[in-house]
């Protein structure tokens, strides 16, 4: 019994033994562990943060304008400053080597890994309570089995069982400490003769969507390599012989997912064990396809806006380019024809046809000028669409009858079907003026470049009508010479013509479909063109309208035949000298009486001057110095006698625009004339205003 009791006491001394062994030995080795671990944390987290700096900081460049990259954790803090000789946390002597100790920063122990790179100081500290947080667990785990261990002998091999248990348990809580860093964490072992294996911790395996799944580590490395898209197994070879040679490797490369489709992941790492037959390879593991896909969306918005600033140089080059060609070739023919006039004008016949080719080329300058202001106008948002009522079916006449006249100068036959007579609702919402020149520019086009006998066709049709919308369709269709399907892509570019010769051929600015264009887009339509070389074009337009009552549409007053201003006495406020010596001798030789002053200051201070009834109407120019135009208008319409309310004034101005007549409009002026002046249209406006008055 005694020999018993002997033996039994010596087992549980030597149990005692060793448990005290195996504890104090199994807590060292954990907190080496956890130091261990801790510090290849850091250690990755230095690798990322040197990786930033050396793609965002340039010489003397300010820590704020990137510290916002840094690798970000709960756990562990990087502190980062520039090296100026001051330092408030230990650092290694020279650069290109790394500091490892435990430091007590703050009242608190830290492991500390730090080094100095490039102008920069980088820390990185993990507290070692965060680090070694499953080390009381343990311990208190290892002295309820060694208390068991002496009142139980016969449960030592159960006890062998647990020591094994907390060993994987150690194991897991490193896994723990190295996730909690924020990365997925990697091991690769590449052993002669044998397929690579590779340990994923928890997020790893979350990176890679095995979350989960139970797989060996040879059928985890398979499962990771074989989804490596062929075009980046070279850079990923790349990175892995460059942590064979000893350096720290990061690499971005694409990568398969099972569930998310194509990624982007950032990997990171070094060989931590080299031999002859066996090598260790570990880093860290993260998808960072958000960052890339932004990174590459602002590269393409800064490559676009590169490209844009480039043809808009390219394009501004080229318009002062053709504006010098178009501008010049009509002003070389005027003033040609009046050099030949002035060496023959005994000869009436040549001096008649000359004046007729003179004003010919005078109108195309005028068109000219009149499509580049427009152009100008619609690229910075200045024109303002009216919205009238109106009779479509009115308008689509008006504009066939205009267009049908100059087709049949041309030997072209305009065609429309009948339906076009009975337009369904034809009384809308619009632009008139708008509508008028996107339809005579297309109908321009089709006469301009068809052939002799050729046709053009229209057809129209209501596409829908909805909550008050309604939506119709033109085709216009031509058998003229037609365009390429290069070209095509182009018609719609400001001073697009397809053959070099156009404008001395055709007449052509290359403004008229861009203008076309963009006044169709600022009506919420569509415009589309299909064409082919030698058989002709179609253009499809379709435009929304709202709904319009017939009562609502102004019906058009025309003016008389034959107008007469005779015995007129008008006030003509005009700062150029020449165009107002133009204005009064025309109007001097159709009967009127003309005042003219040079500024709208003098316009208002001669009507006050005079009696009521002096003038009968006041032709206003808008641009002129000291008082404008249309601040004149609103002057003389406040003035506290009878006929500042009634006096006509008429806008007679280069401003051409409907935005411009508007202006004038609202200033308080009866009409509006742009210039260059067509006198016989002054005149029956001079004689309908008058007459409204009386």
């Amino acid at each position: 019994m005694f020999r018993k009791n002997v033996s039994a006491g010596k087992v549980n001394f030597i149990v005692f033994i060793i448990f005290v062994f195996i504890l104090g030995g199994s807590v060292e080795l954990q907190i080496n562990m956890n130091k261990k671990s801790a510090r290849m944390a850091c250690g990755m987290v230095l690798d990322q943060a040197e990786s930033v700096i050396d793609k965002n900081a340039g010489d003397g460049a300010d820590i704020t304008e990137f510290i916002s990259k840094m690798p970000f954790t709960e756990t562990m803090t990087i502190y980062i400053w520039e090296d100026d000789g001051a330092s408030f946390l230990p650092l290694p002597k020279k650069e290109g080597v790394r500091l490892k100790k435990t430091e007590k920063i703050e009242k608190e122990w830290n492991y500390l890994v730090s080094e100095k790179y490039k102008n920069y100081n980088l820390a990185v500290t993990y507290p070692l309570k965060k680090a070694n947080v499953s080390v009381p667990g343990t311990t208190a785990l290892l002295g309820l089995a060694l208390m068991a261990a002496l009142i139980i002998i016969n449960i030592v091999i159960a006890q062998a069982f647990k020591a094994q248990e907390k060993s994987k348990s150690e194991l897991q809580d490193t896994n723990n400490i190295l996730e909690t860093a924020g990365f997925g964490i990697w091991y690769i072992r590449l052993m002669e003769g044998k397929k690579p294996r590779m340990y994923a911790n928890p997020k790893m395996k979350e990176v890679l969507g095995i979350e989960g799944q139970f797989l060996s580590e040879e059928e985890v490395y398979d499962f990771w390599y074989s989804r490596i898209p062929e075009k980046a197994v070279q850079s990923v070879q790349d990175s892995v012989q460059e942590m064979l040679d000893g350096n720290v490797s990061e690499n971005t490369y694409q990568w398969e997912h099972p569930d998310k489709g194509m990624i982007y992941v950032r990997c990171g790492g070094a060989c931590y064990e080299k031999g002859e037959k066996e090598q260790v390879l570990g880093g860290y593991h993260s998808d960072v396809t958000a960052i890339v896909t932004e990174d590459e969306r602002r590269q393409r918005e800064l490559r676009e806006a590169k490209e844009a600033a480039e043809r808009a140089n390219v394009a501004k080059t080229s318009f002062l380019s053709r504006m010098s060609h178009d501008i010049r070739t009509p002003l070389n023919g005027i003033i040609g024809l009046i050099r030949i006039n002035e060496k023959h004008e005994n000869d009436k016949e040549l001096v008649k046809e000359n004046y007729k080719k003179i004003m010919i080329s005078a109108n195309h300058l005028l068109s000219l000028i009149n499509d580049i202001l427009q152009m100008s106008k619609l690229e910075n948002g200045e024109v303002n669409l009216m919205h009238e009522a109106l009779d479509l079916h009115q308008l689509s006449q008006d504009v066939l009858n205009m267009i049908d006249l100059r087709a049949s100068e041309a030997g072209i036959t305009l065609e429309y079907e009948r339906s076009m007579d009975e337009v369904k609702y034809p009384y809308v919402y619009g632009s008139a003026l708008h509508l008028r020149q996107i339809f005579l520019n297309i109908y321009s086009n089709s006469i301009k470049y068809n052939t002799l006998g050729g046709r053009i066709t229209t057809k129209m049709r209501c596409v829908s009508m909805e909550n008050g919308i309604v939506t119709y369709q033109w085709t216009i269709s031509d058998t003229g010479i037609g365009m390429t399907e290069e070209f095509l892509e182009h018609i719609f570019e400001p001073f697009a013509q397809e053959h070099s010769d156009a404008r001395s051929i055709y007449k052509g600015t290359g403004l008229g479909m861009a203008i076309v264009k963009s006044l169709i887009d600022k009506m919420n339509g569509t415009i589309e063109v299909s064409s082919r070389e030698g058989v002709g074009s179609i253009f499809v337009i379709t435009l929304p309208f709202e709904l319009a009552e017939e009562s609502e549409v102004k019906k058009s007053e025309e003016l008389p035949i034959d107008g007469t201003i005779d015995g007129l006495s008008l006030l003509l406020a005009e700062d150029n000298e020449l165009n107002a010596e133009i204005a009064e001798l025309q109007l001097k030789e159709a009967g009127a009486d003309v005042t003219i002053v040079r500024d709208g200051q003098q316009a208002v201070d001669l009507f006050i001057e005079k009696p009521e009834g002096t003038f009968d109407a006041i032709l206003m120019d808008i641009m002129m110095p000291v008082m404008d135009g249309l601040s004149a208008t609103r002057v003389i319409r406040v003035l506290d006698r009878e006929d500042a309310k009634t006096i006509p004034i008429i806008a007679m101005t280069a401003n051409a625009f409907a935005e411009d007549a508007r202006r004038s409009m609202e200033a308080g002026m009866n009409a509006h004339l742009a210039k260059p002046l067509d006198m016989k249209k002054v005149i029956l406006t001079i004689q309908k205003c008058c007459d409204n008055k009386k």
